[in-house]
C-alpha cells in the first residue's frame, strides 16, 4: 500500500508491504517535494522499486488515488502531464515481475499507508 500526507506544509510519501497473509514486511516513508499528485505518483513508484529490490515475483501496490492508479491500470488513460516521466518508470520496473497488478482501495483499506505517512 502506498499514501502521501501533508502535514505542515511537508509532503510525506509512505510505502506498507505485506506478504500474503498481510503480514508486515517493511515499511518505507521518505520527505516528498512537488504536488500532491505528483507525491502519490512517488509512492507508487516507491513501491514498486522496494518490491523489486526484495526480488518479488507477483505484487499488488495498492492506493487510494485513482488519479494515479486508473492510468497505470488503463493505457489508453493518460496521466497527469507533470507525473508522465514517473509513470514511465513504474510501468518499466512492472515488466520485471510476473504478475503486477494495480490495485485501487478506498481510503479505509489503505489505512495501514495513510496512518504511516501522518
Amino acid at each position: 500500500n502506498f499514501d502521501v500526507a501533508i502535514i505542515e506544509g511537508n509532503k510525506y510519501v509512505a510505502v506498507v508491504s505485506r506478504d500474503h497473509k498481510g503480514n508486515l514486511i517493511e515499511a518505507t516513508k521518505q520527505i516528498s517535494l512537488g504536488s500532491s499528485i505528483h507525491g502519490e505518483a512517488e509512492a507508487a513508484w516507491c513501491a514498486i522499486r522496494r518490491a523489486t529490490a526484495k526480488g518479488f515475483h507477483g505484487i499488488i501496490i495498492e492506493g487510494d488515488a485513482w488519479n494515479i492508479i486508473e492510468p497505470l491500470q488503463k493505457s489508453s488513460i493518460s496521466p497527469h502531464w507533470s507525473i508522465k516521466a514517473i509513470f514511465k518508470d513504474i510501468l518499466n520496473l512492472a515488466k520485471s515481475f510476473v504478475n503486477v497488478n494495480f490495485s485501487y482501495v478506498h481510503r479505509v483499506g489503505n489505512v495501514s499507508a495513510h496512518l504511516f505517512a501522518q
